[in-house]
Formats: C-alpha cells, sequence, structure tokens
C-alpha cells in the first residue's frame, strides 16, 4: 500500500476524526472509502451519460419506449 500525503482544513479534520471514531474506522480507511465512492459515481456518470447518447439515437426517451424496442416493463431503481 502506498502513503500519500495532503492537506485538509482544521474543521476537515475534526469530521474525519469524529466519524472515524464513530464509524470504528481509520482516517486512512474512509479516505479509501471516500475515493472508492467518487471514483464509482464518476464510472457510473460516464455510463449515464453514454446511455443517454444510445437512447437518443434509438429515440428512447420514455418507459413506454424501452417497451416497445424490448417488449417489457422498464423497472425504475429508487
Amino acid at each position: 500500500m502506498a502513503v500519500v500525503s495532503f492537506s485538509i482544513t482544521a474543521e476537515q479534520n475534526q469530521k474525519i476524526s469524529r466519524l472515524a471514531k464513530q464509524l470504528k474506522r481509520t482516517k486512512s480507511q474512509l479516505a479509501r472509502e471516500a475515493f472508492d465512492r467518487y471514483e464509482g459515481e464518476l464510472v457510473w456518470a460516464e455510463i449515464r451519460k453514454e446511455g443517454g447518447k444510445i437512447a437518443k439515437r434509438l429515440g428512447i426517451e420514455t418507459d413506454d419506449d424501452v417497451e416497445r424496442l424490448f417488449g417489457r416493463k422498464a423497472s425504475r431503481r429508487h
């Protein structure tokens, strides 16, 4: 594992220290988890962007369009 150093504000340090204690994790664990989550959000944003392009090309604008094209109801995830 590599060691990385970066600066945060005193307030951020207090918040991460409290959160780490509350969750029984180290500050390093929280930073790794936050990075992984942020990276995952970026990947999903790119997937949604590309999916939107494909949907536009296929004329998909509504759930009814999905049903028409694929013969089944689109499931909505909440």
